[in-house]
């Protein structure tokens, strides 16, 4: 290879080189400029995330402040209670009686096939 030959190889693969860090370059720009964008999103985003945050925590914190301090609440607790209970008891009573009206009309058809 002559010197000639290896100055024009060495040229063209310096513009390829000069060529492709332009272009790195440009698409770098066009990352760091949608990378901006998104930081500003995140930013305004997460601005918002803490307020409700913060409301949140304020409401939580009210609501345990004074859900202890219903003069009621032991009043409430039985009648719920009480109607829990009441109405178990009604249910087991109509499941109960269910299966008794089956077994008598099984029975009862027995008694007719066979008598």
């Amino acid at each position: 290879m002559s010197t000639q030959e290896f100055n024009s190889l060495k040229e063209l693969f310096e513009e390829k080189l000069k060529s492709l860090h332009i272009q790195l370059n440009s698409e770098f720009e066009v990352l760091n400029n949608r990378l901006e964008t998104i930081e500003e999103q995140v930013k305004k985003t997460n601005g918002r995330t803490i307020k409700l945050e913060e409301l949140t925590n304020l409401h939580t914190l009210s609501i345990n402040q004074y859900s202890n301090k219903c003069p009621q609440e032991a009043r409430i607790r039985t009648v719920e209670d009480n109607l829990l209970t009441g109405f178990t008891v009604k249910k087991w009573i109509i499941g109960t009686l269910g299966v008794i009206s089956i077994i008598v009309g099984i029975i009862y058809t027995l008694i007719k096939i066979f008598v």
